[in-house]
């Protein structure tokens, strides 16, 4: 039986986290690059950790498969990038050049489609959304590039006998779930479930240190760049500011303590009563003028 080939492709978006208030100065509504931790997104370390389970899968099956991470970073990111490396994927490139920092979701999207037609690719993970812009925009446009299926909300998978098709769990509504079979190639966004991304051992840590990460710009991707510039983002963090504390209710001291401790329990706001009222319409109507004269809402004598 002739041995099976796969190409799988991981799409991974790396982040940047605050560490510290002390990287943001209130005066002048800026972050301090030195208090940034750069991470990969958690969601597509899901996407990552499927791809693995996948590949032992197919491996087991006596087949192969080769997993490439695809990110567009800058250059001071590539350390992370080489940390899918360490996990178990095969090769990573880097897209990047001036100016990608504006690029909006279709033209990153585009981007990543022209570099998967190069590299090739029979099976694209992406994951659900990103936790800093929490945009969940990417996989549905890269599927549409590629003019490819999309399952979306997978949370595991598995491959057929016959190693033509991809049976996905999808995550449903209200705790649901359902089953979907697709064929390759086909573009799956990820949800965690049973993929909890491995931590990379002692062996592969060092051996991932010398392992480059390939840059790849428009002109080896044959891309206009005026074409991207019409993709330019609309939508810029112009400031970043922290929320206003929430004011705390502090009951009066000369209260006695169970009435203070109901104050603070209940945020100063004491229990709403509701009244019901019940009959035919007309008794309704009496009760309701009986419970406004009651309120002092309405006065006897036609007086407001």
């Amino acid at each position: 039986m002739e041995k099976k080939e796969f190409k799988i492709v991981v799409c991974l978006k790396v982040i940047h986290l605050l560490c510290s208030e002390r990287g943001f100065d209130r005066i002048k509504r800026t972050i301090d690059p030195e208090y940034l931790v750069k991470m990969v997104n958690p969601a597509d370390e899901y996407a990552l950790e499927m791809a693995l389970l996948l590949k032992e899968r197919i491996e087991e099956r006596g087949d192969h498969a080769e997993i490439f991470v695809l990110s567009i970073a800058p250059d001071g990111d590539e350390e992370i990038l080489r940390r899918a490396l360490a996990m178990g994927a095969d090769s990573a490139f880097r897209i990047w050049e001036e100016g990608f920092e504006t690029l909006n979701a279709t033209a990153v999207a585009c981007l990543l489609s022209v570099t998967i037609s190069r590299i090739g690719g029979d099976l694209i993970f992406c994951g659900k959304r990103s936790s800093d812009m929490n945009g969940n925009e990417v996989g549905g446009y890269l599927a549409e590039f590629l003019h490819l299926p999309q399952v979306s909300e997978v949370t595991s998978l598995d491959i057929s006998q016959e190693g033509d098709r991809m049976i996905c769990r999808r995550k449903m509504e209200r705790w649901g779930w359902d089953l979907v079979e697709t064929s390759w190639p086909v573009v799956l966004t990820v949800e965690r479930g049973g993929n909890e991304p491995r931590y990379p051992n002692l062996f592969s840590i060092l051996s991932w240190l010398g392992k480059e990460v390939k840059t790849l710009d428009t002109a080896y991707l044959g891309i206009d760049k005026d074409r991207l510039k019409e993709w330019d983002s609309l939508v810029r963090v112009i400031e970043w500011n922290r929320p206003k504390p929430k004011k705390v209710f502090t009951p009066k001291s000369d209260l006695p303590p169970e009435e203070r401790i109901r104050l603070v329990l209940t945020g100063g706001i004491d229990q709403k009563k509701a009244v019901l009222l019940q009959g035919e319409a007309r008794e309704i109507v009496s009760q309701v003028v009986d419970l406004l004269l009651r309120q002092k809402i309405l006065k006897t004598g036609g007086e407001r």
